[in-house]
């Protein structure tokens, strides 16, 4: 029985395998072509709980190319590069964005969010008028990408969800870490970055969609030969720490970060919500899943 299991994981993720490499794909869609192969229970779209859901496999047809929108109210659905990105809006913030930027205390949001929008238009500033249109903020995205070596549905996809929420089960603020792509010619970390999300939001800006992020930067340190997992630190500049916008079509995954903790012992009331304030570098844990390990390094 046991053999047959084995064999049978095995053809599962062949069949995931050769579903990526476009061998068995059943039709092609793009952004302009969308067609709806995925059930919205197989991303954990409505219902009540939904935000408490963990990582798992994901059930379904095949959506290495493919994309649903979402069905209950208050949730928006985007495809980037292989990964399908989930939100739930919150209701309590403000619609405008220099009023949202007084409210979360990030003057230049706007100024940061014209620079995204320049950065995908590939123009200046200084050619773009201001945002106007609403905007949304979201606690949260899913990400679901093809993960066939670890827990996932029969094609080989997996999903987990990034916080950025002031309280998270009412109490403690919680923003999770990500994996920003920057060169996509450069493998593993040489071509990515890791980020903090301060907050998820999207507008719209001459009918076009634009769904970002506000970002902490970390800058990489280098690799450390002992532990053998990449360095990083937190970016400043002139005292203040780097921030940006970000569209989400950088993003890749989540990104796990262990503090290097040193010699000097935590005050016993040390509190875990300050682990990514209080240490100067840390480390870039690869042993989180497969996915994580065969990306980074």
């Amino acid at each position: 029985m046991l053999r047959v299991n084995q064999r049978l994981d095995k053809l599962s993720a062949m069949h995931g395998d050769f579903t990526a490499r476009g061998m068995l794909l059943r039709g092609y869609a793009s952004k302009q072509n969308i067609s709806l192969f995925l059930k919205p229970s197989a991303v954990g779209l409505g219902g009540e709980g939904e935000e408490d859901e963990e990582d798992g496999p994901v059930e379904g047809d095949d959506v290495l190319a493919h994309v649903i929108l979402a069905q209950a109210r208050g949730m928006w659905v985007y495809f980037s590069t292989g990964i399908l990105f989930l939100f739930r809006e919150v209701r309590n913030y403000p619609r405008d964005i220099e009023t949202l930027a007084t409210f979360i205390g990030e003057p230049e949001l706007h100024n940061m969010a014209l620079e995204c929008i320049a950065t995908q238009m590939h123009t200046s500033t200084k050619d773009l008028p201001c945002i106007t249109s609403k905007i949304s903020v979201f606690s949260s995205a899913v990400a679901t990408f093809y993960a066939p070596s670890d827990p996932s549905g029969k094609n080989g996809m997996r999903r987990e969800r990034i916080r950025s929420t002031p309280s998270w089960r009412g109490r403690e603020r919680r923003h999770d870490c990500t994996l920003v792509v920057t060169d996509d010619s450069q493998p593993g970390m040489m071509g990515m970055n890791v980020v903090r999300v301060l907050l998820f939001f999207s507008f719209d800006y001459n009918g076009v969609e634009y769904p970002c992020a506000v970002v902490e930067w970390f800058q990489t340190v280098g690799l450390d030969d002992v532990m053998g997992l990449w360095v990083v630190r937190p970016d400043f500049t002139e005292g203040k720490r780097d921030k940006s916008v970000l569209h989400l079509d950088s993003f890749l995954r989540g990104a796990h970060l262990i503090p290097r903790y040193g010699t000097q012992k935590l005050p016993l009331d040390f509190h875990f919500s300050y682990s990514l304030d209080a240490f100067r570098t840390y480390y870039v844990n690869k042993y989180i899943d497969h996915h994580a390990n065969e990306i980074i390094f």
